[in-house]
Order: C-alpha cells, then structure tokens, then sequence
C-alpha cells in the first residue's frame, strides 16, 4: 500500500508535508497515529535512512502500536526506527560506557516500593515530611522546573538545592538511579555536551503526547531534534500528568515560541467515538480555560448516536455485581470480552468487578500501576532476586533490612549509612561485620540479624536456576505470584537469575498495556490512554474520586488541579466505540471512605456519597441518572 492511498483533507496534508517544524493538534479518536503512521511511511519510501527517525510515543504500547501499522503497510525499513518511550531511549543511551562515565551514574533503577526506603531516609534525615520529600522528588525529577515557564536545569532556591545535594549522595552511595531521573541525567548530559553524538543521531525526530511531557523532556526533545525534522502531535485537552510529573498543557499551546518556524495542522473530528459521546465530552472539556478555547471537537456524520447510561447502585458489592451481569449479557449478544474497558478511581472497584465477573466465569484482568508489586512478599521476593543477581546491589539490600518495620528501619538505618560514609566503606561490608559482631553501632541488632537470615537464604539458592528459581521465589500457588509466574513462563531450565531479573525488570519498568487481547480489561483512568473499546465503563463517578479532591489547596491551584482531573475524565469519555456507561455507589463503608478520602455524608449510622460534580457539566445530551438494576432492564 503507497503511504497516501486512502488518506486525503488535513491528515495528506500533514503527511505531505516537508515543513520543518510542525505541531500537530489532534483531539480524541481524530486519526493522530494513521497521520503519524503515513508521514513516516512517506519519509521510509523516499529513501530515508530509518535509523534517522526517532518516534518518542508515552507507551510502549503505542509505540508497538504504530510499528506493527508500518509493517502492515510493507514499508521497508520500519522495523529498523527507533521506536519507543523517552525513558527506554535515555535508559539505553545511559547503559552505554561512555555515557556512564561522563554522567558518573549507575543505571540501576528503583522499583516504586523501593523509592519509599528513600523517602523514609530522607525524611529522618532532613526533618521533612515524607509527602514533602515525595514532592521535592517530583520538582527533581522535572529538573526543578515545576512549571512550564520555569527553566529546566539546576535548583535555584537554597532548600531545593540541599535537597539536591542529599538526595545525589543517597543514590551515588546506592549506586542507584531513579526512573523519572533518566529524563534529567541525559538533559544534563547533552545540555553539557554540545558535541555529543547523540544530539546528531537522528535526522527526523517525531513526538507523540507532546502535552505529557515536562519542560526537562521538552528540553531533551529539543536537544535531539537540533535544527533538524521535527513534528510533535498532542492535545492540551488530553494532558494528564501536570499534578505529579509537572506536565503542562501550556508545553504544548506555546511551543511556538520556543520554535518560531512551527507550521500548525489539526485534526479535530473524532471518528472513534459515537456523535452523543462526542458532543457531550465537547461540552464538557469547555469548561476548562487552559485551553485553546476556538477549538471544537466534532463528530463524523457517518457514526451513529450511540448509547450512554448514568446508572447508581446502593453499594460496591452491588455495583460488581450488577456491572458484572451487565457484561455476561453483552457477551451473550455476541461482545467480545476484550472489546470491554472498565475503568477505575480507585483499584478496590476493580478488583470487586474483577472477582464477580471470574465467579460468573469471565476471564478478567485488572492493570493498576501498583499492583504487581503491592503486595509485601511479591516486594520481598523481588528483593531477594536482586540479591541473587547481585550480593552487593546496596538499593536491595537497603530495601531487605527495611522490610517488616513500620519505620522501614529508617533511624536504624542512618547511623550505618553515616558510618559507611565516614569510613568510605561499602554497605555489605558494614552489614557483615555487624552481623559478625565485628562492629556495634546502637540500635543495628535487628538489621545485622536479616542481613544474617539473607546471607543463609542466598547460599541456599546458589545452585538454583530457571525454573527452580522461579517457582521457589514465586510459588504457583500464591495470588501475589501469578504475574511473575505469567512473565517468567518460557524461561529456560538454566536460566541464571540475572537474566530472570531483567525480564521482570523490563516490563515493571516499561510497562505495555494489551490490545489484541480475549478478556475484559479494568484499570485506571491514566492506564486507559491510546486504548480503544466499543464498551467503557467508568466507575466510582462520585465526588472526592472523580474528580479527586486534594485539601488545603489555594484556589488558583484548587483551579489547575481541577482542570487536570477534567481533562483526565475526557480521556476516559472518549475511548468507547458504541457504548458507554458511568457507574457511582449510593453508601461507601466509612473506613473505606476515609482510605479513598472520598467525601462522604454520615446520617443516622449511614455513609451516603456525593454524586461527581461532573456531571452537572456534561450538558442536556446527558442522560438523567437510573438506579442500577434499570440498566440491567435496558439490556
């Protein structure tokens, strides 16, 4: 197939183009990726060099997504872009020697439960709340740059810069890295070396989501594309990780000014989603005023109206079960399972519509960025693999003597790290002679006995590999396990654990979301974004949840976090097909509540929920909300 056959009005001209700088604004279900997918086409076909073209996607998924379309349209060469997210990109050019050297970092990431060791020890440490260090972690992350007029590179206040200074020692002592700190360690990289070779490595450069990025990854981009090709394609209205990455739909509606030659295109008629959905989604997102407020997302004339409910139930049980029955019956009408999205607040949501539907026999699977390793002995084992892997892997063995302790062993913990400082010791080194009773230090007894009961532990797991070490760390009889168990299904009898560890390593870190798949999916609202259904359901649609609520804010942020969560709600409006459903419970359980923090109302000994604000701004298209047993009549 030619890369412009079938494609005509905006999404040729965008493909035809051999402007320099483009920005292109696609709303929801516009065709982004079949424009993306035929100007890079264009490109391979008139003969240039695929090794030259770096196509920056937010998921892995997406990436697989659009290299998977090249092939199908048999172009030479589409196999050989580089294709994936920026954090594979910077993780890959990190391993390589020579950057390692010049940057003096390991490239060993933390897990998510092993950032929390960090945020406990710095927290003792700097006399912060850990919410606090959690946010200063962010600010680093985005290279200080918290907000999109802010310049990425190096703290500027006093605070931020000790901050900095301690948190670089922890990691540099760990010989560990943070994941959201690639970004930051290539940016700093290229912006101190104008002649490295990565900053000509590639001749086109395209970037998907350009709107969930944050000013250091802007900055990167920027370093990569030099004065080069350079396309970026997003939507301020779909800009979903301002609040705890310090993206900014603002990256996207100026770039212009950073690049002066930009030629604009954009798609604006959703050709994914039913005209109802469409229009209500659209008058929605107009309620935000970080926006380009001319643009208008429109409906394609040939798709049919579609079905949306507002349905309630009296509580999460009953909304499991009767959202679970919903879908038997679709699937009796000849749905395919996987051609269902659920999607959730909250994870207790889901896990409840998971369970319901397995006892009515269908297969489900929940996706939550948590919960492979949400659980303490899936923590643990993975820990131990490490440790397996690598005795000397000081971030697992600063997570090993931590576990099982409400501190995570954090005061304990800072006079051995200070002691090893101090004596330019290694921490195994430390750990052995108190374990040895070589060394005392006040407090340490419970520490040197688990480092005792590992070094016991790992001598018995010398001689395993494979399959032995999978199913001792991860035993087939354990809930927790069955996502290791699923990675870990081919590996070879004589596996070693280092290389058992980088396959587990590879997906938790650079996860992918399935497409083509035979069972109903449920996860986040977050998780959902370049997914597709014909049916979508969205849970838990009551106030505190959707949108979340956050105390104590000053208005002008209260505004910008409300606008975030908006936006966050408009992507899950918009990924269904032919169907969509939006699902709240009348009485939530209060200690439930409070975990959540949802607001709830106490009358007479019952916790009644507030229905989502929200939905007062869907517009008159918008359904009146039913009891749930109504919808269940529907079908």
């Amino acid at each position: 197939m030619a890369w412009n056959d079938n494609l005509r009005g905006e999404a040729l001209a965008i493909a035809e183009s051999d402007e320099s700088v483009i920005r292109v604004i696609a709303g929801p279900g516009s065709g982004k990726t079949f424009t993306l997918m035929r100007r890079i086409a264009r490109l391979l076909e008139e003969g240039v060099n695929p090794k030259k073209i770096l196509l920056v996607t937010f998921t892995k998924t997406a990436a697989h997504d659009l290299q998977k379309g090249l092939s199908e349209l048999k172009v030479k060469g589409a196999d050989k872009i580089w294709a994936g997210t920026l954090h594979s990109y910077c993780f890959s050019m990190l391993q390589q020697e020579g950057v390692f050297k010049i940057t003096k970092r390991n490239p060993r990431p933390l897990f998510k439960f092993e950032e929390d060791f960090l945020v406990a020890d710095l927290s003792v440490r700097s006399n912060m709340g850990k919410k606090d260090v959690r946010k200063k972690i962010n600010a680093f992350e985005a290279a200080w740059a918290r907000l999109q007029s802010e310049e990425a590179g190096w703290p500027k206040n006093s605070d931020d810069k000790d901050f900095q200074k301690a948190l670089f020692e922890y990691l540099k002592f760990h010989k560990g890295i943070l994941l959201g700190e690639l970004i930051t360690v290539m940016f700093r990289y290229l912006k101190s070396n104008p002649k490295a070779p990565e900053r000509n490595q590639f001749d086109y450069v395209f970037v998907d989501e350009y709107q969930d990025l944050n000013k250091a990854e802007q900055k990167l981009i920027d370093y990569l594309a030099g004065d080069r090709n350079f396309m970026i394609i997003g939507d301020e209205d779909q800009s979903i990780y301002q609040n705890f990455r310090h993206a900014n739909p603002e990256g996207i509606l100026e770039f212009h000014k950073d690049h002066p030659t930009t030629v604009d295109f954009a798609l604006t008629i959703c050709r994914r989603c039913p005209q109802t959905i469409v229009r209500i989604a659209d008058t929605f997102i107009k309620n935000n005023e970080l926006r380009n407020k001319g643009k208008t997302l429109k409906p394609r004339s040939k798709n049919p109206e579609g079905n949306i409910y507002a349905v309630q139930w009296n509580d999460m049980q009953s909304e499991a079960e009767g959202i679970a029955s919903y879908i038997v019956k679709k699937i009796d009408d000849g749905i395919n399972a996987g051609d269902i999205l659920i999607l959730c607040p909250r994870r207790q949501f889901g896990y409840n519509i998971r369970d319901a539907l397995s006892k009515m026999g269908v297969a489900a699977h929940s996706f939550f960025q948590e919960q492979t390793l949400e659980d303490a002995d899936a923590q643990k084992a993975l820990t131990f693999l490490n440790l397996l892997a690598n005795r000397k892997d000081n971030v697992a063995l600063r997570a090993w003597i931590g576990f099982d302790s409400s501190t995570r062993s954090a005061p304990a913990y800072r006079r051995i790290f200070n002691y090893c400082l101090d004596n330019d010791l290694d921490l195994s080194e430390v750990l052995k002679r108190l374990s040895t009773k070589k060394l005392d230090l006040p407090h340490c007894g419970k520490i040197a006995d688990k480092y005792s009961e590992l070094l016991e532990k790992l001598d018995e797991f010398k001689d395993f590999k494979g399959q032995e070490i999978r199913d001792h760390l991860f035993p087939i009889d354990e809930e927790w396990a069955d996502p290791f168990q699923a990675l870990l299904k081919d590996i070879s009898e004589n596996s070693i654990p280092e290389q058992i560890l980088e396959i587990i390593r590879s997906s938790i870190i650079n996860p992918s979301m399935p497409t083509d798949v035979d069972y109903v999916r449920i996860m986040s609202l977050h998780k959902s974004k370049g997914l597709t259904a014909r049916i979508v359901v969205i849970t838990g649609f009551i106030e505190s949840l959707i949108p979340k609520g956050e105390d104590g804010l000053p208005p002008k942020e209260e505004k910008i976090y409300r606008e975030e969560e908006r936006r966050l709600c408009y992507v899950g409006l918009t990924r269904a097909t032919d169907e969509l459903v939006i699902s709240s419970v009348y009485n939530l359980p209060r200690g439930l509540a409070l975990q959540m923090r949802a607001r709830v109302i106490s009358n007479s000994g019952n916790t009644t929920t507030i229905t989502s604000s929200f939905v007062e701004e869907f517009g008159e298209e918008f359904p009146d909300l039913i009891d749930g047993e109504e919808l269940l009549d529907h079908e």
